[in-house]
């Protein structure tokens, strides 16, 4: 009797999260466990992993813990979006003084998207990139992003967007602040050729761009902003 109890907890369980839709991989820059990031205390500790591993493994989340993540490799690295993803941040973790590491507070517990490297001058051309997206599918919620220098090769795009580059591109993004992006061309925070990404209640502080601080929109783009502030 007791195995058969167990055995339908553990069917509950399956149909639980079947029901919810979501299959939740876990980053948490502070996690010492294995980095299976199949729990907070398991979490993987890089984002860049993390993404990787989930569309590997076909989990449709990605739940960050607060902490600072910069993109892994040369300065073309980046956070790129992916349809098959839905990645949030904000949330306490494993090594959080609550009991509940699901507890969430985007200003509270801030996770933060950085192009810093650490090496002046060397900082990434883009932080997040939302190219070939649909706001259907890929969504960004809960971010500080900063820290981008698009200062790179012009023929590439890379003195565009350093905080968001969308080419053909159209994201959900919420609840984000753009804060301190720098583009030596068009839009500091966020750049859209062809692309009509989806904000809603993101702020924009101190983005410089030659042309365009906060947002430059070329080639039809057109995004929807709900609530945002600049």
């Amino acid at each position: 009797m007791r195995r058969m109890q167990c055995i339908s907890l553990v069917c509950v369980c399956l149909l639980a999260g079947s029901a919810t839709g979501q299959l939740v991989y876990y980053v948490d820059k502070n996690a010492t466990g294995s980095g299976s990031g199949q729990d907070w205390c398991n979490a993987n500790p890089n984002l860049s992993n993390g993404i990787f591993f989930a569309l590997l493994l076909n989990y449709t989340e990605v739940w960050v813990a607060d902490g600072t993540y910069v993109p892994n490799g040369d300065r073309t690295a980046t956070f790129a979006l992916n349809n098959l993803l839905v990645i949030r941040g904000g949330y306490a973790g494993c090594d959080a003084p609550p009991s509940d590491p699901d507890l969430r507070d985007v200003d509270l517990y801030v996770s933060v998207l950085s192009g810093d490297t650490g090496t002046p001058g060397q900082n990434k051309y883009h932080v997040v990139t939302g190219s070939g997206t649909s706001v259907i599918w890929a969504e960004l919620e809960g971010f500080t992003i900063t820290g981008g220098l698009a200062d790179g090769d012009e023929t590439l795009g890379q003195r565009d967007g350093a905080g968001l580059y969308n080419v053909a591109g159209s994201p959900k993004i919420t609840d984000c602040t753009f804060s301190n992006n720098t583009a030596l061309g068009d839009a500091g925070a966020i750049f859209n050729r062809g692309s009509s990404p989806r904000l809603k209640e993101c702020n924009f502080i101190q983005n410089n761009g030659h042309n365009g601080g906060a947002i430059i929109n070329l080639d039809h783009s057109n995004p929807f902003l709900n609530n945002c502030f600049m």
